[in-house]
């Protein structure tokens, strides 16, 4: 259980509704940590932008970003 309570869609502000249905129509689902961010929209919203840009990003090639974020999570001890 967690011990801050989830935001639910129709209780959030209608900034943290449009992330969690951007979320949603990108990965299927809202996140967990998406919706514990959601009580405080403003690190929502910098988290959301940090998260596009990483996406945008010429870094790495398309098709290895998913192998790096799993590799940064494991040597973080992360599970992902």
């Amino acid at each position: 259980m967690a011990r801050v309570p989830f935001l639910e869609f129709d209780d959030a502000p209608p900034e943290v509704q449009k992330i969690y249905d951007g979320q949603k129509a990108a990965v299927g689902k809202t996140m967990t940590t998406t919706r514990i961010r959601g009580h405080c929209p403003e690190l929502l919203q910098g988290i959301a932008a940090m998260q596009a840009s990483q996406g945008k990003s010429d870094f790495a090639p398309e098709t290895l970003k998913p192998l790096i974020t799993l590799l940064v999570s494991r040597l973080n001890a992360c599970p992902h």
